[in-house]
């Protein structure tokens, strides 16, 4: 970890001024603006695929399993509806 001194000297900057508005745009022309990557959306197959992560699902598959043994297609339905 860096004291705010080391990161205001590594910076080549100024802690009571900060830096010039010349200064400001050179370094923003040379490095670009301050900005986060934008996160891509996740897509309807990967929200399946993530869902899989989760120790509920598998509990909800079994028991539409065990419900379709049981030929309650209609309760199996809803379960599997739950899930996908």
């Amino acid at each position: 970890n860096l004291s705010c001194e080391e990161v205001v000297k590594l910076l080549d900057s100024d802690a009571e001024k900060g830096l010039s508005e010349k200064e400001a745009w050179d370094r923003q022309k040379k490095l670009g603006l301050n900005l986060l990557p934008k996160e891509r959306p996740l897509s309807r197959l990967m929200i399946f695929f993530e869902q899989f992560k989760s120790p509920l699902i598998y509990i909800l598959v079994i028991a539409g399993i065990v419900v379709l043994f049981f030929q309650k297609f209609t309760d199996a339905i809803v379960i599997f509806g739950a899930v996908f």
